[in-house]
């Protein structure tokens, strides 16, 4: 209840800043491109390492708006469709098809992706005519969650399935650092790191690296 309580005021406050911005130089745009993205702590039992969380690939896009406060300083709120989430490795599992078969060792990899709607909102510090860096805050709405399956498995075990999400969280905040260049008047390139800051699923939070282009229309 306090996430959701937390979302509606943030949101509400990026929709008061949009308001408030109407007068100042406004430009829109595209954005799409890839993510590197992994749960945290990397091993969810600390008494091993044979389970653990490794990085997984997968795309972003949409669109943002840019507001030009001055030659140096600029506000850009987007709206996105990712697939994020994470793979979860499980090594040197033993399975006996009969109790008194010998035991053979399986290693288990799947992938956890998570389809998410993302909203950053980002100050830019134009350090250049064309270089920037840039940080602000995200919130993420996970509406759907899935692991399937990576390589062999069992005989019999389902390849793939569907999260339910009344068991796992939706909400995911935290904040992000980037910077970005301009190749031309219209494209650029961008790079982002996000980190969580709450605890989601029973202490997991997201770590994600973006790699993209931006078009302004």
């Amino acid at each position: 209840m306090k996430k959701n309580v937390l979302l509606l005021r943030i949101t509400l406050a990026i929709f008061a800043f949009t308001a408030n911005a109407q007068q100042s130089n406004t430009s829109y745009g595209i954005q799409a491109g890839t993510n590197y993205a992994r749960y945290t702590p990397r091993f969810p039992n600390p008494n091993t390492e044979d389970i653990r969380y490794a990085g997984k690939i997968g795309l972003y896009v949409g669109g943002f708006v840019n507001f030009k406060i001055s030659e140096q300083i600029r506000i850009q709120p987007s709206l996105l469709f990712a697939s994020q989430g994470s793979k979860l490795k499980n090594e040197n599992v033993e399975v006996r098809q009969n109790s008194n078969d010998p035991a053979t060792e399986f290693d288990f990899e799947f992938n956890i992706i998570e389809s998410t709607i993302v909203l950053p909102v980002v100050a830019q510090n134009y350090l250049s005519e064309k270089f920037y860096i840039e940080a602000g805050p995200q919130v993420g709405y996970i509406f759907s969650l899935k692991d399937k399956s990576v390589g062999d498995t069992l005989p019999g075990a389902q390849n793939d399935g569907t999260g339910n999400l009344s068991n796992n969280d939706k909400l995911d905040l935290g904040l992000l650092v980037g910077f970005g260049y301009k190749l031309s008047e219209n494209f650029g390139l961008n790079s982002r790191y996000y980190f969580g800051v709450i605890e989601r699923n029973n202490g997991l939070k997201s770590s994600v690296f973006n790699l993209g282009i931006e078009y302004s229309l």
